[in-house]
């Protein structure tokens, strides 16, 4: 009897246990077609890394832009304080984080550095090679970084600003004439004596040689916008004066145009009597104030170059991703274009023939911007801060910081 209900018992569990069974296969059934149906779905989707260099494929990148003046050289310390902040703002994974550089002079040259997510091609020969290479991965990082080192050192120059406007307007003084140099410029004074009679406008021979010998010098470098400084001293009619002072300068403009100086790159401006540099009560005095300057800007075409880097940067990213556009420059605008030193307001300037040639599409990005320090001094900063606050503005570009340097 006993061994009839163990039986019962052992045949009673059997048929409790014999239902998980099926239902365990059931499940190792279902998850696996359920497992299928992703990696088919993944399969078809795409992978949202590339899997050669690690790259987001699936996921916009996001962008930082460096911009660069470099067309005056910074100071030691001003290089090394720029290096260091480049290197934070591009201290990214490249393959989420796209860099591009330039600077004035590489935009205007439509140049643009482009360092991060570069994927490789899948159809390429060597793809499946290099998707299991971790070290070769590993490699394009470190490039992406040594890359970005070496456009710092080699774009960035150092020097003394006006160390450097003072060896070059050395060049002048063997043509017998004044040079004086400042923060700012390099001013070439011919006198009366050597290039105009009396009351005329028509240059000497002497004076035209000089001038020619100049315009030589100036045609090799673009570097330089000129301005002619018709003057008088104060004898005679104020009006006289300065309708005599415009014509001497337009004389000069004219001999430096014969002689290789595009029209763009200089302008005549009579002052006749009102910028004296000696006292007009003695004969000594009248001479030295009886002059022409032909006055030498460093060429700051920083608009050009921004109009030019914001098409160079558009054509290598989608309309709506996230840029940070971070830019180095003491913002001392000098061209044909404009001139911040001119104190012209932002409505003259956006009138004129010369400001419908500035882009001002909306280009709905961020700017930090860092402000170079010199020792040069803008005849107005504060009218320069407004014609850049203006600029940006019509941009609808967002400054989200501003600092000094």
């Amino acid at each position: 009897m006993a061994r009839t209900r163990n039986r019962k018992r052992r045949r009673g569990r059997s048929s409790g246990a014999g239902w998980l069974l099926p239902l365990a296969a059931t499940c190792v059934v279902l998850f696996g077609m359920a497992g299928l149906a992703y990696f088919m779905f993944v399969l078809q989707r795409g992978p949202d890394h590339d899997l050669a260099t690690n790259c987001r494929i699936n996921q916009e990148l996001r962008t930082t832009v460096i911009f660069l003046d470099d067309t005056t050289p910074f100071s030691q310390t001003q290089f090394l304080r720029i290096k260091n902040i480049i290197s934070d703002l591009t201290d990214v994974e490249p393959y989420e984080h796209q860099v591009l550089l330039t600077s004035v002079r590489q935009a205007l040259q439509n140049q643009m550095v482009n360092l991060g997510c570069l994927p490789i091609n899948p159809d390429s020969a060597d793809f499946d090679v290099m998707s299991q290479n971790r070290t070769m991965i590993e490699e394009q990082r470190r490039q992406f970084f040594e890359n970005r080192d070496t456009w710092i050192e080699t774009t960035i120059s150092v020097g003394s600003y006006e160390e450097y406007l003072r060896g070059w307007a050395s060049q002048f003084r063997a043509s017998g004439v004044s040079v004086r140099t400042t923060d700012t410029e390099v001013a070439i004074t011919i006198e009366n004596s050597i290039s105009f009679d009396s009351g005329s406008d028509i240059l000497s021979q002497n004076g035209r040689d000089i001038i020619s010998r100049i315009a030589g010098e100036l045609s090799t470098s673009e570097d330089f916008s000129i301005t002619v400084f018709g003057h008088t001293d104060g004898v005679g009619e104020s009006d006289a004066n300065l309708d005599l002072s415009i014509r001497r300068s337009q004389s000069v403009v004219s001999i430096l145009v014969e002689n290789g100086i595009l029209g763009d790159a200089v302008r005549a401006e009579g002052r006749g009597e009102s910028s004296p540099i000696a006292t007009n009560d003695t004969e000594a005095g009248r001479a030295a104030n009886r002059r022409v300057e032909v006055v030498l800007t460093p060429t700051r075409p920083l608009l050009e170059a921004l109009d030019r880097s914001f098409v160079l940067m558009r054509r290598g990213i989608s309309s709506d991703t996230d840029v940070r556009f971070v830019m180095f420059s003491d913002m001392a605008q000098a061209s044909p274009t404009y001139s911040v030193y001119a104190d012209t307001p932002w409505e003259q300037f956006i009138s004129s023939r010369r400001g419908a040639s500035v882009s001002l599409s909306s280009e709905n990005i961020s700017m930090r911007l860092y402000r170079i320090l010199r020792a040069e001094s803008i005849s107005s900063r504060r009218a320069a801060l407004i014609f850049w606050r203006r600029y940006l503005s019509e941009r609808n570009i967002r400054v989200t910081s501003d600092q000094e340097i």
